[in-house]
């Protein structure tokens, strides 16, 4: 497991690696911003808003609300972009270490 582990870092200076990684990254960070614009638009929307000192917390706790309940969809929305580039990995992966392999196209 750890050699697994060491080969996996070591692979990180790939450049097909490394643009899915950097990849990943920048759409789960814009997913997560409009995930959380949405969820604090939405709770923010709610009709105790027009009250003074309940319509402060209400803005408040949607934003907290907000950043908890995206926290919460995070792994999922990870998930989702990282499956998006799996094979471009999976490409990589058997490239570097199965270089003596037959590779069948399976998709003919």
């Amino acid at each position: 497991m750890f050699s697994a582990f060491a080969k996996a870092f070591a692979q990180l200076t790939d450049p097909r690696l490394m643009r899915v990684v950097v990849a990943g990254m920048i759409a789960t960070i814009a997913i997560y911003a409009v995930v959380i614009a949405l969820l604090a638009w939405t709770l923010s929307q709610a009709w105790v808003k027009d009250l003074p000192i309940l319509g402060m917390v209400a803005a408040w706790g949607a934003g907290v609300g907000a950043v908890m309940l995206s926290t919460l969809l995070f792994p999922g929305i990870v998930t989702a972009v990282v499956g998006f580039w799996l094979e471009d990995v999976a490409d990589a992966v058997e490239q570097r270490f199965t270089r003596t392999l037959v590779r069948r196209d399976l998709y003919r």
